[in-house]
């Protein structure tokens, strides 16, 4: 059968950060006196337990923020109480002296939520809970940070969300950030998308990014932010697709007192199409190196792939490797600043670009280096080779995309009393 119409990347317009709702959720409306801890009353147990949270929030109204795009999750609280796998911290949001309560949940399975629920100390008890909730097909993740993005000298909570979807072969993960100001209130003042990433496996394999650079500026009252992409649809197979870049674009949000509002945005770069980089032969030193390569058709378990072999001066070096001829460099370089130079070939195999480098020795060429690294930017080569620190050795530079960190995990036992880590 035909390959089904290639996916079309999540497309993503700088975010104007006031597109938001503010939801007074009311779970309980009491018609008595209110007892202490109640809802009405208001949560005054300085340091509260798992159990008192658990209590409280089932019954207190949320103030619940919904970025646009976002479902209204206001049943958030039944569907991730807390308990083992939360993280409860204490510190001052708002600049008064009092620590706060900060509790943040990851989904760690499937079709749940993550949120951040910030509680401000009104003296004697916790204000009203102020939430941000978000969606997410597969297990989550969160995490946080303090920084003064207004220049007030109050730290601001820059709050991370990172979201899955999927479906047939075809996964999406997204992360936005939040930035939360607390006063007497808590509020969003910006929120965008810092990344895209969406990996496709199903009839072929396809990778697309979407990165945001964000940038707060205290001392001009703004945020500046940059963001690039691209798509590559078919990175293996037996046809040759074009590595599309978009555009960059840069935009800047200014501080009028209450949010970061968008003022203006550019295109710095025009989007462009690698068709294909197919560099199969460099001559050095009186030796030819070069790459062949065979397909190999897949059998309904595996994809469509090739395999490449070196070969230098007709005679074969070493074992064949995994590759995408349509996008593969051979060349002569002197990695190691001695003689002769030795031979590096890039390429991309599944969503990884791949180096490898083979030294002379003695006639022969051996394989010292295949090394990978996570398609996340637009430049080619993906695998940087650079003189960092100026001596005569190349350092081999290579992209990981990674968000979640030890900080950021949560252990809670499984079914069979071992303790697992989701992060």
């Amino acid at each position: 059968p035909s390959a089904p119409a290639e996916p079309t990347p999540t497309n993503l317009p700088l975010p104007t950060s006031a597109a938001a709702t503010t939801i007074i959720t009311d779970v309980l409306t009491p018609t008595m006196s209110p007892e202490p801890n109640s809802a009405a009353a208001g949560l005054a147990i300085r340091y509260p337990d798992f159990t008192a949270l658990d209590s409280y929030l089932r019954m207190s109204p949320v103030r619940l923020y919904l970025a646009e795009g976002t479902a209204n999750s206001s049943a958030f609280i039944l569907s991730g109480m807390p308990d083992s796998r939360t993280q409860i911290d204490y510190l001052d949001v708002n600049g008064d002296g009092e620590v706060d309560l900060v509790l943040l949940f990851a989904e760690p399975f499937m079709w749940g939520v993550n949120y951040i629920v910030v509680m401000l100390w009104q003296g004697t008890q916790y204000g009203a809970p102020f939430a941000i909730v978000e969606d997410t097909e597969l297990n989550g993740g969160v995490a946080y940070e303090q920084a003064d993005w207004t220049g007030d000298n109050v730290p601001e909570l820059i709050w991370q969300s990172e979201t899955v979807t999927s479906g047939s072969g075809y996964e999406e993960s997204t992360w936005r950030q939040y930035v939360i100001r607390c006063q007497a209130e808590c509020a969003v003042i910006w929120h965008g998308v810092r990344a895209v990433v969406w990996t496709s496996n199903s009839f072929y394999i396809g990778r697309g990014v979407q990165l945001t650079e964000i940038r707060p500026d205290p001392a001009n009252s703004q945020v500046v932010t940059r963001s690039e992409g691209f798509s590559l649809p078919f990175i293996s197979g037996d046809q040759s697709f074009p590595w599309r870049v978009e555009a960059a674009q840069q935009a800047i949000y200014q501080w009028d007192g209450t949010q970061f509002a968008l003022t203006t945005t550019e295109i710095t770069d025009a989007a462009y199409e690698i068709a294909s980089i197919q560099e199969l032969s460099a001559t050095a030193n009186n030796q030819t190196a070069t790459v062949n390569y065979e397909f190999v058709p897949g059998n309904g378990q595996q994809f469509d792939s090739f395999l490449c072999r070196l070969w230098v001066d007709g005679a074969i070096q070493g074992e064949s490797f995994a590759c995408n001829p349509y996008f593969t460099q051979v060349q002569w370089l002197n990695v190691l600043g001695d003689e002769p130079a030795e031979i590096v070939v890039i390429t991309l195999y599944e969503t990884s670009a791949w180096l490898h480098i083979w030294q002379a020795e003695g006639g022969l060429f051996t394989r010292i280096a295949p090394l990978s690294g996570d398609l996340i930017n637009s430049a080619w080569p993906p695998i940087q080779l650079q003189n960092l620190d100026d001596d005569l050795e190349l350092e081999i530079v290579t992209a990981i995309l990674t968000v979640a960190t030890e900080q950021f995990c949560f252990a809670y036992p499984d079914p069979g009393d071992q303790e697992v880590q989701s992060c």
